[in-house]
C-alpha cells in the first residue's frame, strides 16, 4: 500500500471517529457580552488606523463591569474632551446658580468704576441677537440711580484675570479666529468683532464688508476685490498679529457672501471703548469722556449703585459643552482660580482643577491640564481619568445639569449631524474633542433594556480623514444603543 494510500485510510478514520462521537455540550457558550465586546474589537482592529493610538473605556454604569478597554492608562491630548472636567468641577463646587456680577461703583461723584468679574455672556447670546442689549440696560440702571451725566472717567477694573489672555501651548495661527479669543475680565461679545462680506455688483470692484459692533476698534485694509461669477473664492481674512487690523485679501467671486467672527486684541479696551459709545448714544457720556482700563484692583468702600448679573451657570455650561464654546470654558476655569484659589490666572486656576481631580480619584499621572477648553496640545489624560469623572458626574446631586449640558446625537450642539435616524440619535449624550489628528469623544449611552454605560473613545496621531475616525466612534454607540442583555 502507498504512501499516500495509508495516510488517506488514516484520516477518514479519525474524521469517522469525530463524526460518530457524540457532541459535548458547552459549558462556556458566549455570551451577549462578550459578543457585543468582540464587535467593539473589530471596529478598533481597522487596519487604516492601525497607525494611531487609541485610549477606550467602556463601562456598564449599574454594575461596574468593564465592556471593552485598550490604553486605559495611557495618556492622550484630549483636545475638547478638556471641557468635561472644567464644567464638572465649575458645577460641584460653584453650583448651577451661579451668576457672575458686574459691580458699578460712583467715584468722587464723577468716576463710574466697573468691577468686572469674567462675566461671558455680555453678548447677542442670550438676548435675540442684540449685542448691545446689556449695555443698553446698564445705560437705563444708571439713569434710574440718578446718574445724568458721567463727568468724570470710565474706569474698568480689569484685574480679576490677572496674567495673559491665551492659554499655554496655543498655535499662534488660530489667534485670528473666534474660538482662539482671549480671556479678560471685562469680555464683551465673545471678545469678537463679526464681520460680513459680500461681492460688489461688478467684477474687479472691491468687496463689501460690514461689522458687528460698528465701530473704529478694528482697523480693516480691504485688499479683496469681486471677480466673476464661477471663478476660485480666493478670499482670505488675517487679523496682524498683536494688532487690531485684519486685513481681507483675494478674490470672491460675483454673488457670493459670508460671515466671520475675529478675535480683539486687547478685550477689556474694546468693551470699554464699545461700552463709552452706547453711553454716548444714551447721552450719559461725552465723546471725550476719558477711558481707562486698569489691571490692578481699585479700592472702593461704597456700597455699588447697582450689580449686574447673569445668567446662571447651568446656561453657560450649556453653551460651553453642547457649542463646544473655548471662550466661555476659558472664563469659567479662571473664575474657579479666582474664587477657590485668589487668583484667577491660568497657573492657579489649572492647579485648582488638578487638585478637584485627584480628589475625585484620578490620578495626577493620569491628567495633565494647563487650560479649560482643551485648545493646547499641552494638556494630557487618559481614559481611564475620563471614565472616572463621567462615573463621578452621573452619580452626582448636579447629574441631571451637568448630562443636559451635553450634545444630543443627532439633536443638537456639536453631535446635531452624527448617528441621524438610528438608535443613538436622542439617546448618547457625548461631548466631542478635535484639534488636527486628535479626535475624541466621551458621554453616554443606554442601551435597548435601559441599562447606562459611559464611554470615552480618544483617537491621536491619525493619518486617515476625520469623519473616518467619527465613523468609527458613531459605530461603537450605535451598537451600545442597540444592545440588548436578554
Amino acid at each position: 500500500m502507498s504512501l499516500h494510500i495509508r495516510l488517506l485510510t488514516i484520516f477518514i478514520i479519525l474524521l469517522l471517529s469525530i463524526s460518530c462521537h457524540p457532541k459535548q455540550e458547552t459549558s462556556s457558550v458566549t455570551s451577549t457580552s462578550e459578543m457585543l465586546q468582540t464587535e467593539i474589537g473589530r471596529i478598533f482592529d481597522d487596519p487604516n488606523t492601525a497607525n494611531a493610538n487609541w485610549g477606550v473605556v467602556i463601562e456598564n454604569l449599574q454594575t461596574g463591569q468593564v465592556i471593552y478597554e485598550q490604553n486605559r492608562h495611557k495618556i492622550f491630548v484630549p483636545a475638547s474632551n478638556m471641557k468635561l472636567y472644567t464644567t464638572a468641577a465649575a458645577i460641584a463646587v460653584l453650583g448651577p446658580d451661579f451668576r457672575y456680577s458686574t459691580q458699578f461703583y460712583l467715584q468722587n461723584n464723577d468716576d463710574l468704576l466697573l468691577v468686572c468679574q469674567g462675566d461671558p455672556t455680555i453678548s447677542g447670546r442670550f438676548n435675540n441677537g442684540d449685542r448691545l442689549a446689556i449695555f443698553r440696560v446698564w445705560a437705563d440702571s444708571l439713569k434710574a440711580h440718578g446718574l445724568s451725566r458721567i463727568s468724570g472717567k470710565l474706569i474698568i477694573d480689569n484685574s480679576y484675570f490677572p496674567d495673559q489672555s491665551l492659554g499655554e501651548g496655543w498655535n499662534w495661527d488660530d489667534e485670528t479666529w473666534w474660538y482662539a479669543a482671549g480671556t479678560s475680565a471685562a469680555t464683551f461679545n465673545d471678545n469678537c468683532i463679526d464681520f460680513k462680506y459680500s461681492a460688489a455688483d461688478s467684477s474687479g470692484a472691491p468687496i463689501h464688508i460690514h461689522t458687528e459692533p460698528a465701530g473704529n476698534f478694528m482697523e480693516v485694509i480691504n485688499r479683496a476685490i469681486t471677480s466673476a461669477p464661477g471663478s476660485e473664492n480666493t478670499l482670505t481674512i488675517e487679523r496682524l498679529r498683536g494688532r487690531n487690523t485684519v486685513v481681507f485679501s483675494g478674490q470672491l467671486p460675483l454673488g457670493e457672501s459670508g460671515s466671520e467672527s475675529i478675535t480683539v486684541e486687547n478685550p477689556a479696551q474694546f468693551f470699554a471703548e464699545t461700552l463709552k459709545q452706547v453711553f454716548m448714544a444714551a447721552g450719559l457720556a461725552a465723546e471725550n469722556l476719558p477711558v481707562i482700563v486698569l489691571s490692578e484692583a481699585v479700592k472702593h468702600d461704597q456700597q455699588p449703585l447697582f450689580v449686574h448679573r447673569s445668567v446662571p451657570l447651568a446656561e453657560v455650561i450649556r453653551v460651553i459643552n453642547k457649542d463646544s464654546h473655548n471662550l466661555y470654558a476659558e472664563q469659567v476655569l479662571k473664575t474657579l482660580g479666582a474664587m477657590e484659589k485668589q487668583e484667577g490666572s491660568y497657573k492657579k486656576s489649572a492647579a485648582f482643577v488638578q487638585e478637584f481631580m485627584n480628589r475625585i480619584g484620578i490620578s495626577p499621572q493620569e491628567f495633565v491640564n494647563v487650560d479649560g477648553s482643551g485648545l493646547s496640545r499641552m494638556n494630557f489624560i487618559s481614559p481611564q481619568a475620563t471614565a472616572t469623572l463621567l462615573r463621578y458626574m452621573y452619580f452626582h446631586r448636579h447629574s441631571q445639569v451637568y448630562l443636559a449640558s451635553l450634545p444630543v446625537a443627532g439633536v443638537d450642539g456639536t453631535l446635531s449631524n452624527r448617528m441621524k435616524n438610528s438608535p443613538a440619535a436622542g439617546n448618547v449624550r457625548a461631548k466631542t474633542g478635535s484639534v488636527r489628528h486628535m479626535r475624541s469623544l466621551a458621554g453616554y449611552v443606554s442601551d435597548r433594556d435601559g441599562t447606562m454605560y459611559l464611554f470615552t473613545m480618544m483617537a491621536n496621531n491619525y493619518t486617515v480623514p476625520t469623519p473616518y475616525i467619527n465613523n468609527m466612534q458613531d459605530r461603537v454607540c450605535l451598537l451600545l444603543a442597540d444592545y440588548s442583555a436578554k
